[in-house]
């Protein structure tokens, strides 16, 4: 008998929320007979959608025809949205939390579902709720692994764009050293915000939008480096995937160090380990970024080893075994 589990999602899962799509691919490459069940089709109208996927309609009547062991939801207000059909037919629930939603007191309140998967200084937070288990991003090493670099020496920047992911602060950056080149690979429907990027973007600086999820990884997998900011004053700080996938592709990272006393409290410190550096202003990252880009080779083959020996602990085939070996042993399958 193959294990059946429902994902409920607010949309469908979009190239830009690789943290999802991932772990959804790699429980279908390993055996799960899976359904994405979407509320509504927000942000992605054109979409493309799969066999395996519902938009809209009731989830009662996808669960009456998929009949799943187990509802599976990433974000909080999803959860909360499902939970209560959950508890009504007795279906296992399971969580894995994101940090843009991130409220201690929400997920306090589903102490009776089955698990709840938060990233690990998240998890430290409800260190005494027993249904709380601590869980790193997973990235996919067949798209993240290390290539020969660009001779440009190339520094990149990849994932979601829009105005509190400090998209801002990179192209600062890039004004800030214009003998070096900037890669920017953006995702997401905010075409608005690209648009005003765009403008503001220096001649060393080139935007990139539209591309495939392999598209984007050889772009990734050929850079020097990885500068990564956050804003202090947006959501708490999560595990950006796209660091992971930097660390996979050999790559040095530079990124924003933790600001205690701001909304996002948090900061890349322990998920980089010693496989980067952190900075607290923009000037400061252009110091850094420029001192990176002048190593030797022998310099930089030393960094490279230390990330990819860092992302070991992120891989698919090692975060995500134990997703599925809890949903196993629960559904006594």
């Amino acid at each position: 008998m193959s294990l059946r589990v429902l994902y409920a999602y607010a949309y469908p899962i979009p190239y830009s929320e690789t943290y999802a799509r991932v772990e959804l691919a790699w429980m279908r490459e390993n055996g799960v007979d899976v359904h994405l069940w979407a509320a509504k089709n927000q942000n992605v109208p054109s979409y493309p959608l799969k066999s395996y996927e519902t938009v809209g309609g009731s989830i009662g009547t996808v669960i009456d025809s998929f009949r799943p062991h187990v509802i599976h939801t990433h974000r909080i207000d999803t959860a909360e949205s499902v939970v209560a059909v959950a508890r009504a037919r007795k279906i296992l629930l399971t969580i894995r939390g994101h940090s843009v939603d991130f409220e201690e007191a929400r997920y306090r309140k589903l102490a009776d579902v089955a698990c709840i998967w938060l990233f690990p200084h998240l998890a430290a937070l409800l260190r005494d709720q027993a249904n709380v288990e601590s869980l790193p991003v997973a990235y996919d090493p067949q798209l993240a692994f290390p290539e020969e670099p660009d001779l440009r020496r190339y520094v990149v920047r990849a994932g979601f764009g829009n105005s509190n992911k400090d998209v801002g602060g990179f192209v600062d950056v890039a004004h800030r050293l214009p003998a070096v080149t900037f890669e920017l690979v953006v995702t997401g429907p905010y075409k608005e915000y690209l648009a005003s990027i765009r403008r503001s973007a220096p001649p060393n600086l080139h935007v990139r939008d539209g591309l495939s999820n392999e598209d984007a990884a050889a772009v990734v997998r050929r850079a020097w480096l990885c500068l990564r900011g956050h804003d202090p004053n947006a959501h708490p700080y999560g595990m950006p995937i796209s660091i992971a996938e930097a660390l996979g592709a050999g790559l040095p990272i530079v990124a924003r160090a933790a600001v205690p006393n701001s909304p996002s409290r948090f900061g890349p410190e322990e998920y980089i380990g010693d496989a980067g550096v952190v900075y607290q202003t923009n000037e400061e990252a252009a110091a850094r970024v420029h001192e990176i880009v002048n190593w030797s080779r022998e310099q930089w083959e030393k960094a490279r080893t230390r990330s990819i020996t860092r992302a070991q602990s992120f891989r698919t085939d090692v975060v995500l075994p134990r997703i599925l070996t809890l949903w196993r042993r629960l559904a006594q399958i």
